[in-house]
């Protein structure tokens, strides 16, 4: 994808799982890899989203 300025973008096409465990969120690749955890859902999308 390429923006008016023609530089490109990056696109993530992954899909994530999100589990909630003990009072947080773990987030996981789509086959199961754990990636990270976070305190909400909130902070999980700011984190994939950085």
């Amino acid at each position: 994808m390429e923006s008016k300025t023609g530089h490109r973008k990056a696109v993530s096409t992954m899909t994530q799982q999100f589990r909630y465990v003990g009072g947080h969120i773990e987030v996981f690749t789509e086959n199961g890899e754990f990636l990270f955890s976070a305190d909400t859902m909130q902070e999980a999308w700011e984190e994939l989203s950085a």
